[in-house]
């Protein structure tokens, strides 16, 4: 998500150059293979996607915007989805410093309804991401910046009317909560788990997108993924799998995130489409 909030502080607002047809053309000439391009896809903030047809196989094709920075995140993607599912994805990185990089996966389906919180669950707790090599990646973020950034957006959204003092005053009540998670344990957090980022295979779940990974906290990804607004109708299921200190922890999580997205939403302009106002959303998660 810092990605994302990096992007519109720099008031990056012009169109993502769109390279596909370079691949297209790298491709049949490096490679002598043909590319057909299906259709784009769904995309985020920083890139371009689409599905296309590699010497008759179909694939995702995902590309990135021009720059360092840019190009290191589809790499470290690349590096993760390779240590995590190995030969059980279909997965390689193609191009140069000098025209780009271009992440190349087996195309995949999202999930469906069939597939319940608790899969997601255990799919993502097989993980193990305690132990993931952290000599393998470089994150341009950590938790601390995260939580810097936490107290800056939390101010903006108070100083600017989209919540109120006692709203405010109550989350900095959990400061303390705040700052003891920097002396928690190092995970590798996937920092933008959401649907459209849950795949399956053979009717097993597969995390995609992890160029917004980062080394945070536990269950900092589950938290993350209940504050999207789809998944409020399980969100009674947050009082069934937390407790006492544990609930309160997680809950400081949640609140974290939701306020970072609400000041994303303010910075993209989102928050006017929204159903519910940003000062509702921060309510529900306070009652709790």
């Amino acid at each position: 998500m810092l990605s994302k909030i990096d992007w519109y502080e720099n008031k990056k607002d012009f169109e993502k150059e769109d390279k596909i047809l370079l691949f297209q053309n790298l491709y049949k000439n490096y490679n002598n293979g043909t590319v057909i391009i299906d259709k784009k896809l769904n995309s985020g903030t920083l890139g371009l996607v689409y599905s296309a047809y590699i010497n008759n196989k179909k694939y995702i094709i995902k590309t990135h915007q021009n720059g360092f920075k840019y190009k290191k995140r589809i790499e470290k993607e690349f590096i993760i989805l390779k240590n995590l599912y190995n030969k059980y994805l279909d997965c390689n990185l193609y191009g140069n410093d000098f025209f780009g990089k271009f992440l190349i996966i087996e195309f995949l389906y999202k999930v469906n309804e069939k597939i319940t919180f608790e899969k997601i669950v255990n799919s993502y707790n097989k993980l193990n991401l305690l132990k993931f090599n952290k000599q393998k990646i470089i994150s341009e973020w950590s938790f601390y910046d995260i939580q810097k950034k936490f107290f800056l957006a939390l101010k903006i959204l108070h100083d600017n009317y989209f919540i109120d003092d006692k709203q405010y005053n109550n989350i900095l009540k959990r400061q303390n909560i705040v700052n003891k998670l920097s002396d928690e344990e190092r995970f590798l957090c996937h920092g933008d788990l959401s649907n459209k980022n849950i795949f399956c295979k053979n009717h097993e779940v597969i995390f995609l997108d992890w160029e917004d990974a980062f080394y945070g906290v536990r269950e900092y990804d589950l938290c993350y993924w209940f504050t999207f607004f789809e998944n409020r109708k399980i969100l009674f299921k947050f009082r069934e799998i937390y407790s006492g200190a544990e609930f309160e922890r997680s809950l400081t999580i949640c609140l974290i995130v939701i306020v970072l997205k609400s000041y994303l939403s303010i910075l993209n302009g989102s928050y006017k489409n929204n159903s519910l106002s940003i000062k509702d959303r921060v309510q529900e998660y306070l009652e709790l």
